[in-house]
């Protein structure tokens, strides 16, 4: 079976919105752009027909942000994708869920084959609570969604523990 369901991007990954990401990520790091970020984003998000469609049908739902290992968030001190996942549950109703806890420090994606990249995420993720998402539809968040490796991964974790069906949702991607 097919781990990840669909994925749904909210605007292209190109130029500005790059560097928008990584002002957000990196140091120095510019937590002030969230709101802007968060209002791009649900602009970007409401326009997706299909997806605008499950979350009517889909009542037993919760976002879910993809977390860092301990190490990288402590030295960043917070997690992007968490940041922008509460604005975007709110915004959306859906409630948000710490359930994933990344157990293997993998390295950064960027530069990375395909190949390389699901061999670095392979066996990353643990679900904590899996009375949280049984039967449940859970739509993962991430800032940045290329090949989509690390939804599938995270989404195949979620499945074996009994999610109904998994959706990623990104901030910026490529088409």
């Amino acid at each position: 079976t097919q781990s990840l369901d669909g994925c749904f991007i909210s605007l292209e990954y190109t130029g500005v919105i790059k560097r928008l990401i990584y002002q957000f990520k990196y140091k120095p790091y510019v937590t002030d752009i969230q709101h802007m970020m968060h209002d791009l984003l649900y602009e970007g998000i409401i326009q997706k027909e299909a997806l605008m469609h499950i979350l009517s049908l889909e009542k037993d739902r919760v976002l879910l942000p993809i977390p860092l290992h301990a190490k990288k968030l402590r030295a960043r001190g917070y997690n992007h994708a968490e940041i922008l996942g509460k604005h975007l549950g709110r915004t959306l109703r859906i409630h948000l869920i710490d359930n994933l806890v990344r157990v293997k420090e993998t390295a950064v994606q960027f530069g990375l084959s395909k190949q390389q990249r699901k061999e670095n995420i392979q066996n990353a993720f643990v679900v904590k609570n899996r009375a949280e998402i049984e039967n449940k539809t859970v739509f993962l968040f991430d800032d940045i969604v290329t090949t989509g490796v690390t939804f599938i991964e995270a989404a195949k974790v979620l499945k074996k523990a009994g999610a109904k069906n998994v959706y990623g949702i990104a901030f910026a991607g490529e088409n």
